[in-house]
């Protein structure tokens, strides 16, 4: 079989057009006449049959001069079409495969050479099935047996192998050989798709964390009212309770742990990017146990966690949720290379770095450090990987098991603390990721260490109070009550707003929730203001402030609060708002 040729299918060469036949019967007939007036001079012939003998002669003499020349262009088209083919066969952008009857390659084009790495002469030595995965060989195969058996062309997306032992998503056409009738081969055109396919994945993964976020937007709205009333009625139950009992200490725990809650909620819906960052005095003692406890559900129990944290550590200038986003994506990766199991080890400790130390550090400067260290015993990095370790989008790990972003994100946040992060690794040794993070002065750490006692101010003045948790409204209309306040409480914006349009200066300030039906507080406020431009408003969300901020300051918002809020935060909103006790 000569391979690669052209298709033999194409359409006959067409006949002569008819001027080209006329000229060339005129030329031979003309040409006959002269010859045989030629001859009349000679011999006296009468015209007439000169002409006549001539015309009978290129009667004679067109059918083979016409095959000649039909012949000659057939072959002139045919010689065209197979060089053309053997161009766009040679500098073709995609990789064409010549395969014969029994799937064995016979020729390939430039590209395919070039994208797979394997020569022409090392491609005829191979199959079809030499460079595809087992699972995909039943479909393959059968796709080609019948191409070369009906000739119908065939399309479908695969994996196939390069040289190297990568393996590329493909796209491939095929289309059937045809000689003397019989199907002798196939044309394999292959697109190479990978970079298409991990975009597409990496949209699907946008797509689906949209859609985790908007559930976790929505859960936390919920969440973050259950905690408003925990909240709300252990600080009133405190403040009903001597300080010194052990009630009041239990109550206090509560207190620590529901702000706990919601600052996991906020991490949350940072994580839906549905939330700012936020830099303040961070311990973290309490942030890595709680990773570690998180992550131990989500590993295999072959894996060993081991952790070494010293209690007293100052704390640092940083952001809950990305230093949260660090511990889980470096155990998570040393679980990854642990696939067998073994030791994960997380130390935490105050040092002091050196200005040696510091040198051999990239980022690193000489001072007071928290050093968060996390090892693993698993495979190990050569020089190579290391160098590229925190590249974004670069991974060892196979198809599916990493988008190569963990470690580069790791690396953004840390830098972005003015922290440092040491690595060392080697094939078989495990890897040790060595983080140092500033420490706050002394100073500084003592003012952020303390847990003070809220103080809540005394406030007056009439308060018009919208939620559509009746909840909500019961904790937050006795909260302002203790704090001094006259409250007016209502479940439906609707109700609040016809109430208020009834007597607009009977109120000294509105406190209401964003997103209620009908009218939201945006809208709400809107209405209230275009009566009274001057009354004070404060919107309250239990979803997330980033959407609305710009909104509220448009409308004249005076505050934006974040559920669950705490009674001083609440005194101290409406203080700024409202005159003292006693100045109404």
């Amino acid at each position: 079989m000569e391979l690669p040729r052209p298709p033999q299918s194409h359409p006959p060469v067409p006949p002569l057009p008819l001027l080209i036949l006329l000229v060339v019967a005129g030329v031979i007939f003309v040409t006959e006449a002269a010859v045989m007036l030629l001859i009349h001079r000679l011999s006296l012939a009468p015209p007439g049959e000169i002409l006549l003998d001539a015309a009978l002669l290129t009667l004679l003499l067109f059918p083979p001069l016409y095959l000649f020349l039909y012949k000659r262009l057939a072959e002139h088209l045919r010689t065209s079409e197979r060089r053309c083919y053997q161009e766009l066969f040679k500098n073709a952008n995609d990789a064409i495969f010549i395969v014969a009857n029994d799937l064995r390659y016979v020729d390939a084009n430039r590209k395919a050479v070039e994208l797979f790495g394997f020569s022409k002469e090392e491609l005829q030595q191979m199959r079809v099935t030499d460079v595809i995965p087992p699972e995909q060989q039943p479909r393959t195969e059968a796709h080609l047996k019948n191409l070369h058996a009906n000739g119908h062309a065939h399309h479908f997306i695969g994996r196939q192998r390069t040289k190297d032992g990568r393996w590329l998503d493909v796209e491939v056409s095929s289309s059937a050989i045809v000689e003397d009738g019989q199907v002798v081969g196939s044309r394999e055109i292959v697109r190479d798709i990978t970079e298409r396919k991990r975009i597409e994945e990496q949209l699907r993964q946008a797509q689906k964390m949209e859609a985790i976020g908007t559930l976790a937007g929505g859960i936390a709205h919920d969440f973050n009212n259950i905690l408003y009333a925990i909240r709300g009625y252990t600080e009133l139950s405190l403040a009903e309770t001597p300080q010194e009992s052990q009630l009041a200490e239990n109550l206090r725990e509560i207190r620590r742990s529901t702000k706990r809650a919601a600052d996991l909620v906020k991490q949350i819906l940072t994580f839906s990017r549905k939330g700012a960052e936020e830099k303040q005095p961070l311990g973290l003692e309490p942030v890595v146990k709680e990773a570690l406890n998180l992550i131990r559900k989500t590993l295999p129990t072959t894996i060993d966690i081991r952790q070494d944290i010293a209690a007293g550590c100052r704390p640092i200038m940083a952001d809950l949720t990305q230093i949260h986003q660090v511990i889980i994506n470096l155990c998570a990766n040393a679980a990854d290379a642990m696939e067998s199991g073994g030791v994960l080890t997380v130390h935490l400790r105050e040092v002091v770095v050196a200005p040696e130390l510091a040198r051999q550090i990239e980022g690193l400067q000489a001072g007071d450090y928290l050093r968060l260290s996390v090892a693993d015993t698993g495979h190990g990095m050569d020089q190579a990987t290391l160098a590229r370790i925190f590249e974004p989008y670069f991974t060892t790990k196979g198809p599916g098991k990493g988008t190569g972003l963990g470690l580069a994100t790791v690396h953004g946040i840390v830098c972005s603390h003015q922290g440092a992060i040491a690595l060392n690794s080697a094939p078989g040794q495990g890897t040790t990721f060595d983080l140092y993070f500033p420490a706050l002065t002394r100073d500084q750490a003592v003012n952020a260490g303390q847990d003070q006692e809220p103080t809540l101010p005394r406030i007056s003045g009439h308060i018009l109070l919208v939620d559509d948790e009746e909840t909500i409204v019961r904790i937050a209309q006795r909260g302002l009550e203790r704090l001094g306040c006259r409250v007016t409480a209502f479940t439906s914006s609707t109700a609040a707003l016809k109430a208020f349009l009834q007597a607009p200066f009977s109120f000294d300030a509105v406190l209401t929730d964003q997103t209620m039906p009908t009218l939201t507080g945006l809208e709400l406020a809107r209405q209230m203001r275009e009566c009274r431009p001057d009354l004070p408003i404060i919107l309250t969300t239990g979803y997330s402030t980033a959407p609305y901020e710009e909104q509220a300051k448009a409308a004249g918002i005076r505050a934006f609060l974040m559920k669950p809020i705490s009674l001083e935060e609440l005194g101290k909103t409406f203080r700024a708002a409202l005159p003292p006790a006693g100045q109404e």
